[in-house]
């Protein structure tokens, strides 16, 4: 009883619908992302013409900026307001790199400042357009330091702009940059520039590589007037100069870009330095990833300094990309725990304070492992990365969480992006993004089929459901039709049997065997004939619940019933079964089929003859069939109007049989009955022809 219920529960619709859905979401998972982009437009600029965005008034909408180095003396600034142009600038020389134009509102006079660094040969400079407020310059080609190119390299200093820093007034905020370059050696410093006194505040001498710097604002009990340095060890500078190049530094600086603490010598060349604040409960900390790619069994390391700059842990990184590696504070629990970025495969764990792994992440395949800009692109209050994908036109988006990562492909090769976002009154925002001379106007949103995958797994499972339940209610239907089929078929079966078992039939076979036993002679004869009668009736028994049986079955049962019949016959005719060796006797018919016909050529053929009577019956292969021929040398029959077949009532079980028969198999057996006389007037009887289709 337990089984059967477990059977039924196994093969219920609903069970083998939940086993197919879980193999299909498994096999194929319904995957959205939380966010996704859709390109908005594309546009072709001129030759040597970048295109920036920025909400310069605050009204929500941003002012389009087109920077054109078409002029290799000057760079020309236009700035728009839809269609109009607002102001035209003309300021000597070009940027080094045009990521570092930057927009901040110094004065809290609600409107943003374009701040551009520019070169020549021999130095730096700043200038400081206002397009919206008085839409003038308010500084102008202000010399920022002298530089000294090279004769072996193209390298030109690069700018990194860190944002806007409250002075000790608290009425305006100082710009706060960083200065970086590579063989030319210097400048390599930090720079306070407080706009209103035209003063500029710049950091102790320094030949230390800076990779990047974040203000400590906000993060656990560290201060937040305090400058957080990333350095490399880059292996351009003499070992005599301060804070040289040779090693990688740990450096802070206070508000007036002093030194909080003498810079830290965390490891030598080639090496990095990738630094940022880090708290506890009590105290806040500064974590560093010593990053060391040299042929040196130098390991790469964790170390948390103090406030003061002493080391006070420290934790091997384990298994990473040298080279690649990076940390991100996580803003989201006050900096008591970070993401490290670990390969191009773009591995990203989640750790604590004690270097616990808590999560982990997998993004789209990287090319670098900083970000190239970090854009509130969905308006939601939080920055998203933006980083170069693995391939040569990928870019890769990620909330600062890493959380929901997507990989943008555009139709253009190159790795010079420029990223900046885009605002329109009453619309969703957009991104603007330019490679080379192309731009793209990207809208990055939430997906709504991301909250829709339960809604469309539980539709899924109702779909597969009410499959599951349509094959079963036919599988069901067509068992019954069967069943039906199969009782139906049984029932002919059994009536053609009554004739061989019914009361009167039996009493008088077994009286004729009785009658041979009263004499000595004749026993032996008795003994044959009621094996005979026994074997039909086992085989009655035994295939009493088969409605289909092998060729040869049915032929034993049609010998073993025509020696009875000739027995009561007084043995006046005789019979042949006659079977060609080619032919499979192993296929199926319909049981009673040919017995029905040597029946009806018993009764009504060979036993109205006196004597000579003869029964044949042969089976052949004829091409795909097999042919079974029953014949007799009866009267024949006579066709009338009430049987136009001339069938009689047994033969019209056939015709049943057989049809129940296609029914069941799909295999259509036919048969004719005609009188042999119809062909030659001399010859009496009756010829049965049954065709039985096989496969070949």
């Amino acid at each position: 009883m337990r089984r059967a219920r477990i059977l039924e529960i196994l093969y219920h619709p609903a069970f083998l619908s939940l086993i197919i859905w879980l193999a299909f979401t498994l096999a194929i998972p319904l995957s959205f992302s939380r966010y996704r982009i859709k390109t908005v437009s594309e546009e072709l600029l001129p030759p040597c013409t970048y295109l920036v965005f920025s909400d310069l008034d605050t009204d929500g909408s941003s002012e389009r900026l087109t920077i054109d180095l078409c002029d290799s003396e000057q760079t020309k600034i236009i700035v728009y307001r839809g269609d109009k142009v607002i102001e035209q600038y003309n300021v000597p020389y070009h940027p080094s790199n045009i990521q570092s134009v930057s927009f901040y509102d110094y004065n809290n006079d609600s409107s943003k400042e374009v701040y551009i660094f520019t070169l020549n040969d021999t130095a730096l400079f700043l200038n400081v357009l206002d397009p919206v407020g008085t839409r003038r310059a308010l500084v102008n080609n202000r010399l920022i330091d002298k530089w000294k190119k090279t004769s072996r390299s193209t390298d030109r200093p690069n700018f990194i702009p860190v944002g806007l820093s409250e002075n000790e007034n608290g009425q305006v905020s100082d710009l706060v940059f960083c200065v970086s370059t590579g063989f030319s050696l210097q400048p390599r410093n930090m720079y306070r520039y407080i706009i209103d006194i035209d003063s500029l505040i710049k950091s102790p001498e320094s030949f230390a590589t800076i990779d990047n710097c974040v203000e400590i604002n906000g993060i656990g009990p560290l201060p937040g007037d305090l400058f957080l340095l990333s350095t490399q060890a880059t292996g351009n500078a003499d070992s005599a100069v301060s804070f040289s190049d040779l090693s990688s530094w740990l450096m802070v600086l206070d508000n007036d870009l002093g030194f909080a603490f003498e810079p830290v010598k965390t490891g030598k060349y080639p090496s990095r330095v990738v630094a940022i604040p880090f708290s506890t409960d009590e105290t806040g900390e500064y974590l560093v990833l010593f990053d060391y790619f040299g042929t040196d069994s130098t390991g790469s390391m964790f170390y948390l300094y103090d406030e003061a700059g002493n080391r006070t842990r420290e934790h091997a990184t384990g298994s990473f990309e040298n080279s690649f590696g990076y940390i991100f504070t996580n803003g989201s629990d006050d900096g008591k725990s970070f993401y490290f970025l670990k390969n191009h495969s773009a591995l990203v764990e989640l750790l604590d304070g004690d270097f616990n792994t808590l999560d982990s992440y997998i993004l789209p395949p990287l090319a670098q492992c900083k970000p190239i800009a970090r854009v509130d692109a969905d308006l939601d209050g939080d920055e998203e990365y933006f980083f170069l994908g693995r391939g040569i036109n990928a870019l890769v988006i990620s909330g600062s969480d890493f959380r929901s990562a997507i990989n943008l492909s555009l139709d253009f090769e190159g790795t010079n992006f420029l990223i900046s976002p885009v605002l329109d009154l009453g619309e969703k925002p957009l991104v603007n993004i330019q490679l080379e001379r192309h731009s793209w106007l990207i809208r990055y949103e939430r997906n709504p089929l991301f909250y829709l995958r339960w809604p469309l797994y539980m539709g899924l499972y109702i779909i597969i459901y009410l499959f599951i339940s349509l094959l079963y209610r036919t599988q069901k239907y067509r068992l019954e039709l069967k069943r039906a089929t199969e009782k139906e078929l049984a029932s002919l079966q059994m009536k053609a049997i009554r004739n061989q078992i019914e009361p009167h039939f039996t009493l008088n076979v077994l009286n004729s065997i009785g009658g041979l036993y009263l004499t000595e002679e004749n026993r032996q004869q008795a003994d044959y004939i009621f094996g005979r009668y026994a074997s039909l009736i086992r085989q009655t028994v035994i295939t009493s619940d088969k409605i289909i049986i092998p060729l040869e079955d049915e032929l034993e049962f049609v010998r073993n019933y025509i020696d009875i019949e000739r027995f009561r016959a007084g043995n006046s005719f005789d019979y042949i079964v006659d079977i060609d060796p080619g032919v499979d006797t192993g296929i199926s018919i319909p049981r009673m089929l040919v017995f029905t016909f040597a029946e009806n050529s018993v009764k009504h053929g060979i036993r109205k003859k006196p004597e000579g009577g003869i029964l044949e019956i042969s089976v052949r292969l004829n091409g795909g069939n097999v042919i079974v021929t029953v014949e007799d040398n009866g009267p024949g029959f006579v066709r009338d109007a009430a049987s136009p077949a001339g069938t009689g009532r047994g033969l019209k079980i056939v015709n049943e049989l057989t049809d129940l028969f296609h029914r069941l198999e799909k295999v259509r057996i036919t048969w004719s009955v005609e009188n042999r006389n119809d062909h030659n007037p001399s010859v009496t009887g009756t010829t049965v022809i049954i065709t039985i289709p096989v496969s070949s």
